[in-house]
């Protein structure tokens, strides 16, 4: 059963009391993020807090209460400024989304107050940048090309194998192709369908994803369908990547060295 949004505040308010975060001297305060509070969730969706700590203690934790999964981190204050400059170099928004625009359901003395807004001034004007450079991308991209072709080996042999390295190829793709563009890299596979098909997921979390000709290739290789026409279905989303190259991976090549 879907919680309505006063049952989440509820179930969070006794959770807060559960764990003593009120009376408990190193805890600054509570965040409340994730698509619970955005009305997103489902009935197996979990709730996500995170707990800022003035402690050197960084804790992940997972538990059912009340029925529902929560998922909470008390993480350390100065943690969380390390990790902001570390997702600017990495075209992460992890913090921005989850305490930059996420819910203070308790704080002391406005600490969270004026955490958020750091957070939010540190982001402003924030735009993800390529990670890679066309010459290294071209060469990651040579490298999953020869695979497909061993792929397409397998396919033909029906070796029990292929679907397994299917799949690693085509995460490959998408990995190269990210750092490529300058998109987000820190979206899970468990929710990239969802954010690949949701406008509201990707504004609420300040993702950046690929293209629509990308998305709908993409989807297209993860649909149930023979492992001839999965190699098409890479074949297709691989030539769209590679579209900006001026290489012609089938007649030249590239010297990869193990080093």
């Amino acid at each position: 059963m879907k919680l309505s949004q006063k049952d989440i505040y509820e179930l969070i308010e006794k959770f807060i009391d559960m764990k003593n975060y009120k009376s408990r001297k190193d805890v600054l305060g509570v965040f409340f993020y994730g698509s619970s509070l955005y009305g997103k969730n489902t009935d197996s969706s979990d709730i996500d807090m995170h707990i800022i700590v003035k402690s050197k203690n960084d804790v992940r934790g997972n538990m059912v209460f009340g029925g529902v999964h929560m998922e909470y981190f008390e993480r350390p204050y100065k943690k969380i400024i390390e990790q902001m400059k570390y997702e600017k170099s990495t075209n992460q928004t992890v913090i921005l989304s989850m305490l930059g625009y996420g819910k203070i359901v308790y704080e002391k003395h406005g600490a969270l107050t004026k955490l958020q807004n750091k957070v939010k001034k540190y982001y402003t004007g924030y735009e993800p940048k390529p990670l890679i450079s066309k010459q290294k991308a071209l060469y990651d991209f040579y490298k999953i090309y020869l695979n497909i072709n061993r792929l397409e080996k397998l396919s033909e042999n029906g070796d029990s194998v292929f679907d397994f390295m299917y799949f690693m190829f085509l995460n490959n793709i998408k990995k190269v192709y990210e750092k490529y563009k300058g998109l987000s890299t820190d979206i899970s596979q468990y929710k990239l369908k969802r954010f690949y098909l949701n406008n509201a997921d990707q504004n609420n979390t300040f993702k950046t994803i690929p293209d629509e000709e990308f998305i709908s290739l993409f989807l297209a290789c993860v649909e149930q369908q023979t492992p001839q026409a999965k190699v098409t279905a890479i074949r297709k989303l691989f030539d769209h990547c590679t579209r900006d190259f001026d290489f012609d991976f089938a007649s030249e090549n590239i010297l990869l060295e193990r080093k």
